[in-house]
């Protein structure tokens, strides 16, 4: 297959072209991530754990981090002194989540992360079993993203909170030429040179074809989510968005 007809199939979503991507990218995708972001993807993480604002929800709070990758949101939440709960990754690379259990050893905390292998769309858990949802770059890879964020509002406590970082695509004057520059040039030059994975080049594609924060906004608040907001970061090159389920 040529990598413009893997390219053709990676942008319909087709699952398992995503899934064989994201798993050739897992050796390179840490060190890629922080150099490509220069490093400011953990300002994000950190903010995004910040913003879950976890502690209301007392020490047995339950969280699920979604299209966890190698778990560093994961990870962001347990470094927090404040988190005494449970935490769950899921994905659907095995590779990704080779690294996520080796990164977990390292680190100390194998007993307090569990990393599941499934599908985002279909996950193995009962209705209402989440106080906390996060996904992390994973909303332009579901292949049906209304079904996702369906699935995620149905794990979901009442009361309980979803956040998702994203590169949306966005219609602003200057900060898209600027993040469209970075993240359609910059970014592909920079991952072919370290990965053999197209995942940097499906990057910028995906986000010109991806919907808008706006958008995706009315989204959650149609499916049923409340008192949404987002933020963007860096000329919109990233956004952080925050819905509640209600009581």
């Amino acid at each position: 297959m040529s990598d413009d007809d893997f390219m053709d199939k990676a942008l319909a979503r087709d699952e398992n072209t995503i899934r064989d991507m994201f798993s050739c990218a897992a050796p390179r995708y840490d060190f890629l991530n922080h150099l490509l972001s220069f490093s400011l993807d953990k300002l994000w993480r950190r903010t995004m754990v910040q913003k879950s604002r976890f502690r209301e929800f007392g020490d047995d709070v339950q969280v699920l981090d979604l299209c966890t990758g190698t778990g560093d949101v994961l990870f962001e939440f347990l470094k927090n002194p404040y988190f005494k709960g449970k935490i769950v990754g899921l994905d659907f690379s095995s590779q990704m989540l080779e690294i996520a259990n080796e990164k977990a050893k390292k680190l100390g905390v194998s007993d307090r992360a569990e990393f599941i292998e499934a599908n985002a769309l279909h996950t193995p858990f009962k209705n209402e079993t989440f106080d906390i949802i996060t996904i992390t770059w994973g909303l332009r890879n579901l292949s049906d993203l209304q079904l996702g964020v369906q699935e995620i509002y149905r794990i979901l406590k009442r009361g309980g909170r979803f956040l998702s970082l994203e590169f949306f695509r966005h219609d602003d004057g200057l900060s898209k030429s600027i993040s469209s520059w970075y993240i359609s040039h910059v970014i592909p030059f920079i991952g072919r040179i370290f990965s053999a994975s197209s995942a940097y080049r499906y990057l910028a594609e995906s986000r010109e074809k991806f919907i808008t924060a706006d958008d995706y906004s009315k989204m959650l608040l149609k499916t049923g989510f409340i008192n949404v907001s987002y933020k963007h970061f860096i000329c919109q090159v990233n956004t952080i968005h925050v819905g509640e389920k209600p009581r």
